[in-house]
């Protein structure tokens, strides 16, 4: 017959060390980036003739306040190149529009 040992209920096993414990409630941080992809789709959208006027401001003006948020907390916000992409396309295409719209208006 073999003897076996016996071990209390409440016996604590240690963990190796190459074994990490997180606590359930710590959660990877997810970069907020949706005025960013505002900016970009905005960007994108503004090809479309006669919503230009609309969507490069706000393209423009979504872009800036994401750089700005990015800027104060960038451990919360992401997401630049989306910004710089919506602002660049929304400040192209207005110009190119407001400067077609007066020379066909005032010079035509």
């Amino acid at each position: 017959m073999k003897s076996r040992r016996l071990r209390p209920k409440n016996l604590i096993i240690d963990k190796p060390a190459s074994v990490k414990v997180v606590p359930s409630s710590v959660k990877p941080v997810k970069k907020d980036k949706e005025l960013a992809v505002l900016s970009f789709i905005f960007g994108l959208l503004v090809w479309i003739p006669l919503f230009n006027f609309v969507l490069a401001p706000l393209s423009f003006y979504f872009g800036i306040k994401a750089l700005i948020l990015i800027r104060r907390d960038p451990d919360h916000y992401g997401g630049a190149f989306f910004a710089w992409f919506g602002i660049i396309m929304g400040f192209i295409i207005f110009w190119l529009s407001v400067q077609y719209f007066f020379r066909e208006v005032f010079l035509s």
